[in-house]
């Protein structure tokens, strides 16, 4: 492990990743700021206030830490790989998020199972990946976990395995119309993708960091913030 300091927007921030040569560390260390600033900066522009916000495929928690401490969301964080998750917890701890981000070890699928992880580059923890229907990782399905809302972001890195992520989530799409960020580095992933959001009244509105993620909005925002207001 390692560990990583520095100031942004006015609070000290303490992120602990995996050694060295992983890119995610190498990443933070280099720009001394969190990773994938650009989308989460928009992000930033996009979240309603007292919106509760999940990070599917959270790694070691940068996200996490950066939608807790610096929007001041209520967070619910999701990772299967164990490595990743302790310093998930460690980085929650550091930065005094406990109860602000509640953490799971757990992967998100279509349907609750179980999974088997799938080592991914030996230079990047974060492309480990899941295999559904055998193996002892539990796999629960969002709308199986009836997280409270209103939610008004949902992030999405999974390496691959976005369509059942989403296709677990329909009852609590449809409920609040989150605005989605999820990975989709390959065109093929990025048209699997496009085609399930498209069936929720989603388009895409941008496309953000070095591995493309794509951030998808509801058409309909009026009803959107009427299901947020009212929950308010």
């Amino acid at each position: 492990m390692q560990t990583h300091n520095f100031e942004f927007l006015g609070r000290r921030i303490e992120l602990w990743s995996h050694p060295d040569p992983d890119h995610l560390a190498m990443a933070i260390r280099n720009a001394r700021s969190f990773y994938e600033l650009d989308v989460l900066m928009k992000c930033r522009e996009l979240y309603l206030p007292g919106t509760a916000i999940i990070d599917v495929g959270a790694n070691i928690g940068n996200h996490a830490v950066f939608f807790g401490a610096i929007l001041d969301a209520p967070v619910y964080a999701f990772e299967p790989y164990r490595a990743s998750y302790e310093l998930l917890e460690r980085n929650i701890a550091a930065n005094n998020l406990h109860g602000q981000i509640v953490a799971q070890c757990c992967a998100i699928g279509a349907q609750d199972g179980v999974g088997s992880l799938q080592p991914g580059s030996p230079g990047n923890f974060g492309t480990v990946q899941v295999s559904f229907g055998a193996g002892d990782v539990p796999v629960r399905s969002l709308d199986s976990l009836a997280i409270p809302g209103p939610v008004g972001l949902l992030k999405v890195d999974v390496e691959g395995n976005e369509v059942p992520v989403l296709q677990g989530a329909a009852a609590l799409i449809r409920a609040w119309l989150p605005d989605i960020v999820v990975e989709a580095g390959q065109a093929h992933e990025f048209q699997a993708v496009a085609e399930i959001l498209l069936e929720f009244g989603y388009v895409p509105r941008g496309r953000y960091a070095w591995t493309a993620t794509y951030l998808f909005s509801a058409i309909d925002q009026a009803r959107r913030m009427g299901a947020v207001l009212s929950a308010s």
